[in-house]
Protein backbone atom coordinates (compact mmCIF):
# COMPACT_ATOMS: atom_id res chain seq x y z
CA UNK A 1 0.00 0.00 0.00
CA UNK A 2 2.82 2.41 0.85
CA UNK A 3 4.45 1.75 -2.54
CA UNK A 4 1.18 2.58 -4.29
CA UNK A 5 0.80 5.82 -2.33
CA UNK A 6 4.39 6.84 -3.09
CA UNK A 7 3.81 6.17 -6.78
CA UNK A 8 0.64 8.27 -6.77
CA UNK A 9 2.45 11.12 -5.03
CA UNK A 10 5.21 11.02 -7.66
CA UNK A 11 2.65 11.15 -10.45
CA UNK A 12 0.88 14.11 -8.83
CA UNK A 13 4.17 15.99 -8.45
CA UNK A 14 4.99 15.34 -12.11
CA UNK A 15 1.61 16.73 -13.21
CA UNK A 16 2.03 19.79 -10.99
CA UNK A 17 5.52 20.44 -12.41
CA UNK A 18 4.12 20.37 -15.95
CA UNK A 19 1.29 22.69 -14.92
CA UNK A 20 3.66 25.25 -13.41
CA UNK A 21 6.79 25.69 -15.51
CA UNK A 22 8.15 28.15 -12.92
CA UNK A 23 7.93 25.71 -10.00
CA UNK A 24 11.67 24.99 -9.84
CA UNK A 25 12.49 28.64 -9.14
CA UNK A 26 11.90 28.99 -5.42
CA UNK A 27 11.68 32.23 -3.49
CA UNK A 28 12.79 32.25 0.13
CA UNK A 29 10.69 33.59 2.99
CA UNK A 30 14.00 34.95 4.36
CA UNK A 31 13.57 32.64 7.35
CA UNK A 32 15.20 29.22 6.97
CA UNK A 33 12.84 27.46 9.39
CA UNK A 34 9.77 28.73 7.54
CA UNK A 35 11.28 27.64 4.20
CA UNK A 36 11.68 24.11 5.57
CA UNK A 37 7.92 23.87 6.02
CA UNK A 38 7.37 24.38 2.28
CA UNK A 39 7.94 21.93 -0.60
CA UNK A 40 11.22 22.77 -2.30
CA UNK A 41 12.24 24.96 0.65
CA UNK A 42 10.50 28.09 -0.62
CA UNK A 43 7.62 29.60 -2.58
CA UNK A 44 7.19 28.71 -6.24
CA UNK A 45 7.00 31.52 -8.77
CA UNK A 46 3.80 31.72 -10.76
CA UNK A 47 1.63 31.15 -7.69
CA UNK A 48 -0.53 33.02 -5.17
CA UNK A 49 0.27 33.17 -1.45
CA UNK A 50 -2.16 34.40 1.22
CA UNK A 51 -1.36 35.68 4.71
CA UNK A 52 -4.65 35.73 6.63
CA UNK A 53 -4.36 37.82 9.76
CA UNK A 54 -6.02 40.32 12.09
CA UNK A 55 -4.94 43.93 11.91
CA UNK A 56 -1.36 44.74 12.97
CA UNK A 57 -0.14 41.14 13.16
CA UNK A 58 3.06 41.51 11.08
CA UNK A 59 1.54 39.88 7.99
CA UNK A 60 2.48 42.99 5.97
CA UNK A 61 6.11 42.67 7.04
CA UNK A 62 6.37 38.93 6.41
CA UNK A 63 4.77 39.09 2.97
CA UNK A 64 6.79 42.15 1.91
CA UNK A 65 9.94 40.21 2.87
CA UNK A 66 8.97 37.58 0.30
CA UNK A 67 8.27 40.31 -2.27
CA UNK A 68 11.73 41.75 -1.63
CA UNK A 69 13.38 38.40 -2.33
CA UNK A 70 11.20 37.80 -5.41
CA UNK A 71 12.38 41.08 -6.94
CA UNK A 72 16.06 40.97 -6.03
CA UNK A 73 17.22 39.66 -9.41
CA UNK A 74 15.06 42.08 -11.40
CA UNK A 75 11.40 42.49 -12.15
CA UNK A 76 8.90 45.05 -10.95
CA UNK A 77 7.05 45.06 -7.65
CA UNK A 78 3.44 46.15 -8.01
CA UNK A 79 1.88 47.33 -4.74
CA UNK A 80 -1.88 47.39 -4.18
CA UNK A 81 -2.61 50.49 -2.10
CA UNK A 82 -6.34 51.31 -2.18
CA UNK A 83 -6.22 53.24 1.12
CA UNK A 84 -2.93 55.08 0.44
CA UNK A 85 -1.18 53.59 3.48
CA UNK A 86 1.94 52.23 1.77
CA UNK A 87 5.30 53.80 2.73
CA UNK A 88 7.89 53.43 -0.09
CA UNK A 89 10.69 53.94 2.44
CA UNK A 90 9.84 50.55 3.99
CA UNK A 91 10.26 48.85 0.61
CA UNK A 92 13.53 50.70 -0.05
CA UNK A 93 14.94 49.60 3.32
CA UNK A 94 14.18 45.99 2.42
CA UNK A 95 16.27 46.21 -0.74
CA UNK A 96 13.51 46.82 -3.28
CA UNK A 97 14.57 48.92 -6.26
CA UNK A 98 12.48 52.09 -6.26
CA UNK A 99 12.90 52.38 -10.03
CA UNK A 100 10.97 49.12 -10.37
CA UNK A 101 8.20 49.98 -7.91
CA UNK A 102 4.64 50.52 -9.19
CA UNK A 103 1.82 51.55 -6.83
CA UNK A 104 -1.81 50.85 -7.75
CA UNK A 105 -4.41 53.16 -6.23
CA UNK A 106 -8.07 53.34 -7.04
CA UNK A 107 -9.46 56.57 -8.44
CA UNK A 108 -12.21 56.35 -5.83
CA UNK A 109 -11.80 58.20 -2.56
CA UNK A 110 -10.65 55.82 0.20
CA UNK A 111 -13.13 55.17 2.96
CA UNK A 112 -10.68 54.41 5.78
CA UNK A 113 -11.08 50.63 5.68
CA UNK A 114 -10.61 48.15 2.87
CA UNK A 115 -14.05 46.62 2.44
CA UNK A 116 -14.13 46.25 -1.34
CA UNK A 117 -11.92 46.91 -4.35
CA UNK A 118 -13.34 48.44 -7.51
CA UNK A 119 -13.41 46.69 -10.85
CA UNK A 120 -10.73 49.01 -12.24
CA UNK A 121 -8.26 48.00 -9.53
CA UNK A 122 -9.08 44.30 -9.90
CA UNK A 123 -8.43 44.59 -13.63
CA UNK A 124 -5.09 46.32 -12.95
CA UNK A 125 -4.07 43.56 -10.52
CA UNK A 126 -4.92 40.89 -13.09
CA UNK A 127 -2.94 42.65 -15.83
CA UNK A 128 0.03 43.08 -13.49
CA UNK A 129 0.03 39.39 -12.60
CA UNK A 130 -0.12 38.52 -16.29
CA UNK A 131 2.92 40.65 -17.16
CA UNK A 132 6.25 38.71 -17.32
CA UNK A 133 8.15 41.87 -16.34
CA UNK A 134 6.42 41.89 -12.92
CA UNK A 135 8.14 39.76 -10.28
CA UNK A 136 5.45 40.16 -7.63
CA UNK A 137 2.14 41.85 -6.86
CA UNK A 138 1.81 42.61 -3.15
CA UNK A 139 -0.76 44.21 -0.89
CA UNK A 140 -4.07 43.86 0.98
CA UNK A 141 -6.85 41.95 -0.74
CA UNK A 142 -10.34 41.82 0.78
CA UNK A 143 -13.04 39.33 -0.15
CA UNK A 144 -13.45 39.21 -3.92
CA UNK A 145 -15.46 37.15 -6.38
CA UNK A 146 -14.16 33.61 -6.91
CA UNK A 147 -13.89 34.29 -10.63
CA UNK A 148 -11.37 37.06 -9.99
CA UNK A 149 -9.35 34.78 -7.73
CA UNK A 150 -9.23 32.17 -10.47
CA UNK A 151 -8.17 34.80 -13.02
CA UNK A 152 -5.39 35.95 -10.71
CA UNK A 153 -4.16 32.36 -10.32
CA UNK A 154 -4.15 31.72 -14.08
CA UNK A 155 -2.43 35.04 -14.81
CA UNK A 156 0.35 34.38 -12.28
CA UNK A 157 0.81 30.85 -13.59
CA UNK A 158 1.14 32.11 -17.17
CA UNK A 159 3.73 34.82 -16.44
CA UNK A 160 5.69 33.50 -13.46
CA UNK A 161 4.72 36.48 -11.33
CA UNK A 162 3.80 36.01 -7.67
CA UNK A 163 0.62 37.25 -6.02
CA UNK A 164 1.40 37.98 -2.35
CA UNK A 165 -1.77 39.05 -0.57
CA UNK A 166 -2.59 40.05 3.01
CA UNK A 167 -6.19 39.06 3.66
CA UNK A 168 -8.66 39.67 6.52
CA UNK A 169 -9.26 37.06 9.19
CA UNK A 170 -12.89 36.64 8.11
CA UNK A 171 -11.66 34.76 5.02
CA UNK A 172 -9.87 32.03 7.01
CA UNK A 173 -12.49 29.38 6.17
CA UNK A 174 -13.22 30.52 2.63
CA UNK A 175 -12.13 28.70 -0.57
CA UNK A 176 -8.95 30.04 -2.13
CA UNK A 177 -6.86 29.56 -5.28
CA UNK A 178 -3.67 30.30 -3.31
CA UNK A 179 -0.87 27.74 -3.51
CA UNK A 180 0.10 28.53 0.09
CA UNK A 181 -2.10 30.01 2.77
CA UNK A 182 -0.85 31.11 6.20
CA UNK A 183 -2.93 31.95 9.26
CA UNK A 184 -1.05 34.60 11.25
CA UNK A 185 -1.76 35.31 14.92
CA UNK A 186 0.06 37.14 17.73
CA UNK A 187 2.22 35.10 20.11
CA UNK A 188 3.67 36.72 23.22
CA UNK A 189 5.56 33.76 24.72
CA UNK A 190 8.34 33.88 22.09
CA UNK A 191 9.38 37.47 22.80
CA UNK A 192 12.68 37.95 24.62
CA UNK A 193 12.84 41.77 24.66
CA UNK A 194 10.55 44.76 24.49
CA UNK A 195 11.48 45.24 20.82
CA UNK A 196 10.27 41.76 19.82
CA UNK A 197 6.91 41.06 18.27
CA UNK A 198 5.83 37.43 18.47
CA UNK A 199 3.92 35.73 15.67
CA UNK A 200 2.43 32.28 15.27
CA UNK A 201 2.31 30.98 11.68
CA UNK A 202 -0.09 28.16 10.90
CA UNK A 203 0.21 26.53 7.48
CA UNK A 204 -3.48 26.23 6.64
CA UNK A 205 -3.01 25.20 3.02
CA UNK A 206 -0.04 24.21 0.88
CA UNK A 207 0.03 22.25 -2.36
CA UNK A 208 2.46 19.35 -2.14
CA UNK A 209 2.42 18.93 1.64
CA UNK A 210 0.00 18.53 4.52
CA UNK A 211 -1.47 21.59 6.21
CA UNK A 212 -1.68 22.03 9.95
CA UNK A 213 2.01 22.69 10.56
CA UNK A 214 2.80 25.71 12.71
CA UNK A 215 5.78 27.68 13.93
CA UNK A 216 6.33 30.56 16.35
CA UNK A 217 8.71 33.34 15.37
CA UNK A 218 9.88 36.58 16.90
CA UNK A 219 10.42 39.73 14.81
CA UNK A 220 12.68 42.44 16.18
CA UNK A 221 10.95 45.69 15.24
CA UNK A 222 14.22 47.64 15.29
CA UNK A 223 16.56 45.40 13.28
CA UNK A 224 14.02 43.32 11.35
CA UNK A 225 15.68 40.07 12.49
CA UNK A 226 13.51 36.95 12.68
CA UNK A 227 14.08 34.24 15.29
CA UNK A 228 12.33 30.93 15.77
CA UNK A 229 11.03 29.83 19.18
CA UNK A 230 13.33 27.26 20.84
CA UNK A 231 10.60 24.60 21.06
CA UNK A 232 9.88 24.94 17.34
CA UNK A 233 13.58 24.77 16.44
CA UNK A 234 13.76 21.41 18.16
CA UNK A 235 10.75 20.03 16.26
CA UNK A 236 11.69 21.11 12.75
CA UNK A 237 13.95 18.64 10.99
CA UNK A 238 16.36 19.86 8.28
CA UNK A 239 15.52 18.87 4.72
CA UNK A 240 18.83 19.86 3.15
CA UNK A 241 20.24 23.17 2.03
CA UNK A 242 17.42 25.32 0.64
CA UNK A 243 17.76 26.40 -2.96
CA UNK A 244 17.78 30.18 -2.63
CA UNK A 245 18.08 32.79 -5.38
CA UNK A 246 21.50 34.42 -5.67
CA UNK A 247 21.56 38.07 -4.66
CA UNK A 248 23.65 40.66 -6.46
CA UNK A 249 25.31 41.26 -3.08
CA UNK A 250 25.13 37.91 -1.27
CA UNK A 251 24.85 38.07 2.52
CA UNK A 252 27.01 36.00 4.86
CA UNK A 253 26.18 32.30 5.23
CA UNK A 254 22.70 31.91 6.66
CA UNK A 255 22.60 31.06 10.36
CA UNK A 256 20.82 27.92 11.49
CA UNK A 257 18.68 29.48 14.17
CA UNK A 258 17.49 32.69 12.57
CA UNK A 259 17.68 34.67 9.38
CA UNK A 260 18.70 38.29 9.91
CA UNK A 261 18.37 41.10 7.43
CA UNK A 262 18.63 44.82 7.93
CA UNK A 263 15.27 46.61 7.93
CA UNK A 264 15.65 49.93 9.76
CA UNK A 265 11.93 50.75 9.36
CA UNK A 266 10.65 47.30 10.31
CA UNK A 267 8.69 48.81 13.17
CA UNK A 268 6.42 50.60 10.71
CA UNK A 269 5.35 47.31 9.22
CA UNK A 270 5.53 44.86 12.10
CA UNK A 271 4.34 46.91 15.09
CA UNK A 272 0.71 46.14 15.97
CA UNK A 273 -0.13 49.79 16.63
CA UNK A 274 1.02 50.75 13.16
CA UNK A 275 -0.49 47.87 11.22
CA UNK A 276 -2.79 48.28 8.25
CA UNK A 277 -6.25 49.09 9.52
CA UNK A 278 -8.13 47.35 6.76
CA UNK A 279 -6.81 43.81 7.08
Amino acid sequence: MNDVLDQLRSQIRAVESERNAHGEDRVSSQCVAVDRMLPGAGYARGTLVDWIAPSGCAADFLSLSVASRACENGGALVVIDPDRQFFPSAAAAMGINMDNLIVLRSAEKPGGHIRAIGQDLLWAIDQSLRCPAVAAVWGPLPKIDDRWQRRFQLSAEASGSMGLFVRPLALARQPSWAEVQWLVSPSTHVCTSENDFGVRLNLARCRGTHGGKSISISINTVTGSVRVARSDREQIQPIGQPSLPISAQPPPRAPTRSQTYSVPVAARVAHPALGRSGT
